[in-house]
Parts: C-alpha cells; sequence; structure tokens
C-alpha cells in the first residue's frame, strides 16, 4: 500500500484550490528561484561558528544520499529511518530518501530500543541514519528484530571502534561520509527517474507516535499533504519570503523555547537564511543539567526568527 496514490481532493478558493505538487516539484523551484542565497545555517555547538549551505548545496546534498541508496539498491517505497538530533544531516537522510523515491521516518530519540525496532520492522526499514553511540547501541540490541536492515549510518564520529563495512548482525555498518562516497558513481539520471517518477499523492513520510500508551502507530504523509500545509502555515504566519528565519528545534526543549513566544522581536526578519541548532552530545542540556545552555536557550535577538511555530504544549506553557 506504500505505493498506492491518492488523489487529493480540491477546495474551490485560496489554498484549498492550489494544484497539488511534489517535494520535489517545490524544492526545485526554490533552487531555481534562490539557489545562491542560504538555505541552512547550523554549529555544532554553542561557541562554534555558524556553518551555511546554500539552497543548490542543500539540494546537491540530498541527491548524493539519495545515489547512496541506490547504490544499496534501494526499492522505490522502501523506507529510511532517522535516529538523531537536529543536524544537516537529517534533513538530507529525509529529502534524499524521498528523492530515491522512499518513505522517511523519523524516531524520537528518547524511544527506547524496543520502541526503534518496532519501528524499523514496521517500516520496512533499509537504512538506519543515526548520530552517536547511544542510538546506534539501540540499533545493535535490537537488530535481530529489523529483518530488512541493510545499513546502518552514522554521522557523528563513533567511540566504539567500529568501521564502515562492519558487520552488525545481518546489516553493514557505515560512517556517513562513506556511505555518501560509495554513491559517487551512480547516474544523476538515475535519480531524476526516481524524482519524475513521484505523485502528489503517494507517501513521502511516515510520522510515529512516541508510543506512551502502546507500540508507536504510524501516519502517512503524502508529499501533497507536507507541501500543502507547509504552504498554509506560512500565509497563515504572513507569508513567506527568503529573508525568514526560521528555527528548527526539538520538542523536547518547549520551556526554552518559550521565551522566544514571548519575544516581541519574532516578528523581526533580517538575512537570507533558515536557521537550526545542532547541539552534539557532549552539548546537550536537559532541564535539570547544570551546564551551559544550548543555543535553543540563547535569547530570540540571537536567532531573531520571523514566528516560531509549534504542537500546541509550548503555546499552553506560554499562555499559562
Amino acid at each position: 500500500m506504500a505505493g498506492a496514490v491518492v488523489n487529493p481532493m480540491l477546495g474551490q478558493c485560496l489554498d484549498s484550490a492550489s494544484p497539488p505538487i511534489t517535494l520535489f516539484d517545490g524544492f526545485k523551484h526554490t533552487v531555481k528561484m534562490h539557489g545562491k542565497a542560504n538555505a541552512l545555517a547550523s554549529k555544532p555547538n554553542h561557541t562554534a561558528e555558524f556553518s551555511f549551505v546554500s539552497w543548490e548545496g542543500y539540494y546537491e546534498n540530498c541527491l548524493s544520499f539519495a545515489k547512496a541508496l541506490l547504490k544499496l539498491d534501494f526499492k522505490p517505497h522502501s523506507s529510511v529511518n532517522i535516529l538523531g538530533f537536529n543536524s544537516p544531516e537529517w534533513f538530507y537522510s529525509l529529502l534524499g530518501c524521498v528523492a530515491a523515491g522512499g518513505i522517511a521516518a523519523g524516531i524520537y530519540t528518547t524511544n527506547l530500543a524496543d520502541a526503534c525496532a518496532y519501528i524499523t520492522e514496521h517500516s520496512d526499514c533499509e537504512v538506519v541514519c543515526l548520530d552517536d553511540d547511544s542510538q546506534l547501541q539501540k540499533i545493535v540490541d535490537t537488530i535481530d528484530k529489523s529483518p530488512t536492515l541493510k545499513m546502518i549510518v552514522q554521522w557523528l564520529p563513533t567511540k566504539t571502534g567500529r568501521k564502515s563495512g562492519d558487520k552488525i548482525g545481518h546489516a553493514t555498518y557505515m560512517t556517513y561520509a562513506d556511505f555518501i562516497a560509495a554513491g559517487a558513481d551512480i547516474p544523476l539520471a538515475s535519480v531524476e527517474e526516481r524524482i519524475a517518477a513521484q505523485k502528489p499523492g503517494q507517501c513521502a513520510s511516515l510520522i510515529y507516535t512516541s508510543g506512551t500508551t502502546g507500540p508507536p502507530k504510524a501516519v502517512m504523509i503524502s508529499h501533497d499533504n507536507a507541501v500543502w500545509t507547509s504552504h498554509a502555515a506560512e500565509n497563515v504566519m504572513g507569508g513567506g519570503s527568503v529573508d525568514d528565519r526560521l528555527i528548527s528545534y526539538v520538542q523536547a526543549r518547549q520551556k526554552r523555547m518559550c521565551a522566544l513566544a514571548r519575544d516581541k522581536s519574532v516578528c523581526k526578519r533580517s538575512e537570507r537564511l533558515r536557521r537550526f541548532s545542532s547541539d552534539p552530545p557532549s552539548e546537550r542540556v536537559h532541564e535539570t543539567s547544570s551546564r551551559r545552555p544550548s543555543p535553543c536557550s540563547l535569547p530570540c535577538t540571537y536567532y531573531r526568527p520571523k514566528c516560531p511555530p509549534s504542537l500546541p504544549p509550548l503555546f499552553t506553557r506560554v499562555l499559562l
């Protein structure tokens, strides 16, 4: 059923009447219009300098990930699971999977090993992308429960001594850099064929619940759903611009974001970039920690996003 196509239902006016498109229809349009502008800005920790990626670079990184999947004989509508904190690789993995015709599924970093195994098995996952050794261990401990898993890709340095090509059960371990390099000889035309075959009504992503009251449950998100919802949210916030800043952050840090929601500067616009924080494990700060604050705890004037959209729990905390 993953490859099934649903015909989007159109309304009669405004956003509801907009023609359905795929994620990569929208991505290509943005690259064409703003290719040289900064798309992503990240820093590995609080004191580091920001590094920037243009829309063209963003697109090329996603296609490189897709080529690596094709090198692995990744079939259309197969799944890639992503298990890690915010980073450029998280975005490249998700959209690279979609470019290869796959279905991307993020996994909560707080999930226990059994919940991770349930998602990899339920989604027919072929590749898991993860950040640090603590997340890697969850997959190692439950590898026998993930029969379709072919590759485990880690984007942060490991302290386990594992090297690319090592076997973990029936799967193969690869560093992110080596995984990307392995797909370098795949023709770009092969990825473009996968992109051209996609339909707006096809599933592009699975969003799983946290599984607090039972096994995680999956919601199928179509290309049209993702594009239309993003466009509608953009209009609600007053229309989008390449000058806007958006902060991508982990929901577990909602309390820290309350300060952002209260700050009047959230409506300001600045230079052309979309920012997200990217803390490695050594810099992550929990609510009870006395270590230095993460980028998400910095004043809103530091990031100056146009608007901090979030799930309802954040606004409940703000209002109460």
